[in-house]
């Protein structure tokens, strides 16, 4: 009877365990804990910019348009860690979109995230939006829009489950630029810039835009200014530099602004010279050698004029080309001034030679001096 006890208990003991361990079965697989090391926590998240959006940036009557595109990236910043998320889907009519990647760390719920697009302008190393990526830009709205349309939300909050994690509500991303399309001129044609440089009021260079080919139109992604900043501009046009200065100018964030600009040239220094003349021998008043020219050496596109002083060769010159014509042996000074060009200016202005006129010694045509023989015959 005990034995018969004995069996029947453990035969209940049996089925007992093995109903346990088809309880303990489930799930099958252990998920990591949000922040252990490894594959991460995978994300997916909604965010927004409302009407306004990002990549493909046209003008169109004023204004320009922009359009999400899937597959670009968005930076999460957390806790000392830089995850880039991608754009899964084109945006609803709301300009919704969802991002979805892998938050890395060890990532808290509520921990506070600064959600950035594009994730290129973000510096992984500093955590933090590039603090030059506004320096160098081409002047295209292509460029602006693939790596400077720059949108950010500093309130948003994580929310992180056992399995995944999200963004709490929907986070919408404000931009942070302001788009400027520079048409350059002096006034009645248009200047084909290779660079423009943006300054400051102090002249520090806030950025430089080289396009790949040289144009008047830039577009050019600026920080806002609201304090009524002021501005100062640099087109290298050729081989010259024209510039423009500007004060009082508020730029809003998310604005697009055309501004023709009338800029001034910066001229370059102009030099004027003679090289040493040549002394003239003169035969006499009718030679047909009574003739000297010497144009001045100069640089720049200044007009020069030609006169003469202390004349005792009884001169005349051509006072565009410096041509000097002679009557009789003596000298005169030979004086070049320029005026300042379109592209030129000139520190010096004047530039002198003297030519000295003495007649001739060997007997070849002109008067004879007094020495020459006459008469005698042929003594042979």
């Amino acid at each position: 009877m005990k034995t018969s006890i004995r069996i029947l208990s453990l035969a209940v003991l049996a089925l007992a365990m093995a109903a346990c361990s088809n309880d303990m079965e489930q799930p099958t697989a252990v998920q990591p804990a949000p922040g252990n090391a490894g594959e991460g926590i995978p994300f997916s998240a909604t965010i927004s910019t409302g009407s306004a959006t990002t990549r493909a940036l046209t003008e169109e009557n004023g204004t320009i348009i922009s359009t999400w595109a899937k597959g670009e990236q968005v930076a999460l910043i957390h806790n000392g860690v830089v995850d880039v998320m991608t754009i899964e889907n084109d945006p609803d009519e709301n300009g919704n979109v969802t991002i979805t990647g892998t938050l890395k760390g060890s990532p808290k719920n509520n921990d506070d995230v600064t959600v950035v697009f594009p994730a290129s302008a973000v510096d992984k190393d500093e955590k933090a939006v590039k603090t030059d990526l506004l320096n160098a830009q081409d002047g295209t709205l292509a460029t602006i829009a693939t790596d400077l349309n720059l949108r950010q939300s500093d309130g948003a909050k994580l929310k992180v489950g056992e399995l995944t994690a999200t963004l709490s509500g929907t986070v919408t991303l404000a931009n942070q630029i302001a788009i400027v399309k520079f048409s350059l001129s002096d006034g009645n044609n248009a200047l084909a810039a290779k660079q423009f440089v943006i300054k400051d009021g102090s002249d520090n260079v806030l950025t430089t835009v080289t396009p790949s080919e040289a144009t008047s139109n830039l577009y050019v992604a600026m920080a806002p200014a609201t304090n009524a900043a002021a501005f100062k501009f640099e087109a290298t046009v050729g081989d010259f530099t024209y510039t423009y200065e500007k004060s009082g100018v508020i730029l809003e964030a998310s604005t697009y602004y055309q501004s023709p600009i009338k800029m001034t040239i910066s001229k370059k220094a102009g030099e004027i010279s003679f090289a040493t003349a040549t002394p003239k021998e003169a035969l006499h008043a009718n030679a047909a050698d009574n003739t000297y020219t010497q144009e001045v050496t100069k640089t720049g596109d200044g007009t020069v004029t030609y006169t003469i002083s202390d004349n005792t060769c009884g001169a005349t010159i051509d006072a565009s080309t410096g041509k000097v014509t002679f009557t009789q042996v003596g000298s005169v000074t030979i004086t070049a001034t320029v005026a300042d060009g379109t592209n030129y200016t000139y520190a010096t202005k004047t530039a002198t030679y003297t030519l000295s006129v003495s007649d001739t010694t060997d007997g070849s045509g002109g008067v004879p001096d007094n020495d020459d023989y006459t008469g005698g015959g042929n003594p042979f």
